[in-house]
């Protein structure tokens, strides 16, 4: 089986693996909870994504519609406790699904959740296309405007995504759009997010290690732009809360980065012109 055109070059097979409670072809139902779907564990299925040695996403064929499986496995801190519960972020998954559908804004289409040994998972009909991350690199990302638009709609209707990167957005393969992946960390406000919350979710978007590079150039300027051309009387004020937080984001990225020892960021000042 292809993976899916988003997560294509990490793909691994599932079979033989056991990582996965009850081995491959046997997923292992827990306390009561619903199994993960057979087709997870076949010879056939793949690994997307791992995390600490276990998958965490997988991509298989059922009943010839292709879907993913999203496992959540229980975290231990460096001391060796129990740090947060798989059944927190499945929950706050699904509810960041629910949001998105009532908003009306393209998301995970939920199938089916439950718990599989020591994690819980959700599946979900697989969305053929790419994300913008691999539509920058291929240097045929989406009209700024196209996605201008869509984090406008977003924040009209409240939505304040703190993983909001150019990997969790995609552009889907019907042309139909763009659409959220991977969803935790979502919530909905009341109303139309403030210019100061959109400034901070913006800044951090602009400002990811992996994006940093494309959004702080032209790409990203007429983004900008265009969202704040959208803000009619708010976008002076918006212009200028956004170029304070992205100057303060990236002071914080670049002690984190020393803290870790990592590269330092491709962009460690605002470039002029913004």
């Amino acid at each position: 089986m292809a993976p899916p055109a988003h997560r294509q070059g990490r793909a691994r097979t599932v079979s033989g693996r056991a990582a996965v409670s009850g081995g491959p072809g046997r997923p292992h139902d827990a306390a009561g909870g619903h199994a993960a779907p057979a087709e997870a564990f076949a010879a056939d299925a793949q690994v997307l994504e791992e995390k600490s040695g276990q998958p965490a996403v997988v991509a298989y064929h059922r009943a010839g519609r292709a879907e993913i499986v999203k496992f959540w496995w229980p975290r231990r801190s460096r001391l060796g406790r129990l740090g947060r519960l798989p059944g927190r972020r499945q929950r706050a998954f699904l509810a960041a699904s629910r949001i998105l559908a009532e908003a009306g804004v393209p998301g995970p289409e939920i199938l089916a959740a439950g718990r599989h040994g020591a994690a819980r998972w959700v599946s979900y009909v697989h969305r053929p296309g790419r994300t913008l991350r691999q539509a920058v690199a291929d240097g045929s990302p989406p009209p700024p405007e196209t996605l201008a638009a869509f984090l406008l709609a977003l924040h009209e209707a409240g939505i304040y995504f703190r993983a909001l990167n150019l990997g969790n957005v995609l552009e889907t393969a019907d042309g139909s759009g763009l659409a959220l992946i991977d969803v935790g960390g979502l919530r909905r406000h009341r109303r139309a997010l403030s210019v100061r919350r959109r400034a901070r979710n913006l800044a951090a978007f602009l400002t990811h290690a992996r994006d940093i590079e494309a959004l702080l150039g032209s790409y990203g300027q007429a983004v900008v732009s265009a969202y704040a051309a959208g803000l009619g009387d708010d976008r002076a004020r918006f212009n200028g809360r956004l170029r304070g937080r992205i100057t303060a984001m990236i002071r914080v990225r670049r002690r984190r980065r020393a803290r870790r020892r990592a590269p330092p960021l491709v962009i460690e000042r605002l470039p002029e012109g913004w």
